[in-house]
């Protein structure tokens, strides 16, 4: 073992914040799960290394309206094509009941190799919420100001107590932290 006391030294470790998590992806991870989208505009040198992409002015204008609502909605006008692919890959991922039939060498017919959450209209493109933070990071990349307008429904706060005791089995897990009772046993922690 390479630690004498394994336990011990798992206990030191400390949780990686959100934060932390988030500066580390972006730092070690260049594009996405899907691969990084291929530049239309030159001939690669060397075709086995992707590059990144690099933004020209024609590519987004000065300032791009977003619209959070029941989803995020990014004005159209004046994004180029590629630019609006590099948005809609941000809301898409590889389907893994596709692969999972592929490594079986069952019928692939009606499965989509890639699932994509955005949808379009004709003045916007509409991405899932949670894409907002990687929206806002690569029209910063780009030097194009974001603004947004915010239509979310903020809801009405409510004076509620908690009267009940709380579930033995999580006092049992804070007192025993050698036992492994799976990725959720961080949370009720």
């Amino acid at each position: 073992h390479p630690y004498a006391d394994q336990w011990g030294f798992m206990t030191r470790i400390r949780k990686l914040s959100d934060s932390d998590v988030s500066m580390l992806i972006s730092k070690l991870c260049h594009g996405n799960e899907l691969g990084v989208l291929k530049r239309d505009d030159e001939e690669e040198v060397k075709p086995w290394e992707p590059t990144l992409l690099k933004w020209t002015n024609d590519d987004f204008p000065q300032k791009v309206e977003l619209v959070r609502a029941n989803m995020l909605y990014i004005k159209k006008s004046g994004i180029s094509q590629r630019a609006l692919n590099v948005l809609k890959r941000l809301a898409a991922f590889k389907n893994p009941e596709f692969y999972k039939a592929q490594s079986m060498r069952i019928s692939t017919y009606g499965r989509d190799r890639i699932i994509s959450c955005s949808d379009e209209t004709s003045e916007y493109l509409c991405l899932p919420r949670g894409c907002e933070a990687d929206v806002r990071s690569l029209l910063a990349e780009a030097a194009v100001e974001a603004v947004l307008s915010d239509y979310t429904n903020s809801g009405r706060s409510i004076n509620v107590s908690f009267r009940g005791e709380t579930f033995q089995f999580r006092n049992y897990i804070q007192k025993s932290p050698r036992m492994n009772f799976g990725t959720n046993s961080l949370s009720m922690m």
